[in-house]
């Protein structure tokens, strides 16, 4: 099929007693259209899909290029701005809902806040789809139907995606985690899970692309930074294991303890007596040279 010959966009709300909330579907061509580089504030959920083309959206401060086969989407009242490349400006199909559920299909593809946008696996799929429904007549229930279809089939092939497909273009979710993981490692409270929820992506989702990335899991790294700060302590003097876990994020004196003679290779006090050796002799050496 080929694609609509011109700017189109069909009113879905008539049809608001439909178990999915379709506010409007459409399609955007701004090689004939002026585009605005303006902020905005949508009143309603926004998938956008990039057929041809290239563009920019600007969201949460940050400002990501886009390109034919990328999906992206947009949130309510939250001030962003999108639009078209100067030289290969963008076409993109549309669907707006007005149902908050539109959030959760959302995250359910693998959007969130660090994440707006994602390229899609089975592109040839989805432009297929959306081809098809500007070919048939839109003032009925069926395209209706067909609008909910096309929705569908971007469901499941963004799903079913490869997953290391989209990860080069995507906002670092492992950057931002390492981040958090930083500011919040000293909370004994702060666990995996409330770092994914900060993340707005799962458990499983953050897992994966943390280890693709690092080669350890979130938990190994954020451990690793637990371990690197009580080392630190230690080198100061600190040698209580209840002090270097309350201040360092353990909760669990014997846990603590496991993972430090498995990282290092040696117990709490015999760090302490290798460290003080090493800054004893390195104090030797220097008064030495000193004296030279």
């Amino acid at each position: 099929m080929a694609e609509p010959k011109s700017n189109c966009s069909v009113n879905l709300s008539p049809y608001k007693n439909s178990p999915v909330g379709l506010s409007s579907v459409g399609y955007n061509d701004f090689r004939t259209i002026a585009p605005a580089k303006l902020l905005r504030y949508r009143s309603t959920y926004s998938f956008h899909y990039v057929r041809n083309g290239k563009g920019e959206l600007f969201i949460h401060n940050k400002k990501y290029s886009l390109k034919a086969g990328d999906l992206f989407f947009l949130p309510i009242r939250e001030p962003l701005a999108y639009y078209p490349d100067e030289k290969e400006p963008w076409r993109y199909y549309f669907i707006d809902l007005y149902d908050p559920n539109a959030r959760t299909i959302a995250e359910l593809l693998g959007f969130s806040k660090f994440t707006p946008f994602i390229s899609v696996g089975n592109r040839e799929n989805i432009t297929r789809a959306f081809d098809d429904l500007f070919s048939a007549e839109s003032a009925s229930t069926e395209f209706y139907n067909k609008t909910l279809a096309v929705l569908s089939v971007i469901v499941f092939n963004t799903m079913h995606r490869d997953p290391e497909e989209d990860e080069q273009n995507l906002p670092s979710i492992v950057d931002n985690a390492k981040s958090i993981i930083k500011l919040n490692y000293a909370n004994n409270e702060f666990s995996i899970k409330s770092l994914a929820d900060m993340l707005h992506i799962t458990n499983t989702h953050l897992t994966r692309v943390f280890h693709n990335s690092t080669g350890m899991t979130p938990i190994t790294y954020l451990n690793k930074v637990r371990l690197s700060e009580a080392s630190g302590l230690i080198q100061q003097g600190i040698t209580s294991i209840r002090e270097l876990c309350d201040r360092c994020g353990f909760n669990d004196e014997h846990y603590f303890m496991k993972w430090f003679k498995k990282h290092y290779g040696y117990t709490v006090k015999e760090h302490f007596k290798r460290t003080q050796e090493y800054e004893y002799n390195v104090y030797n050496r220097r008064t030495k040279r000193e004296k030279e």
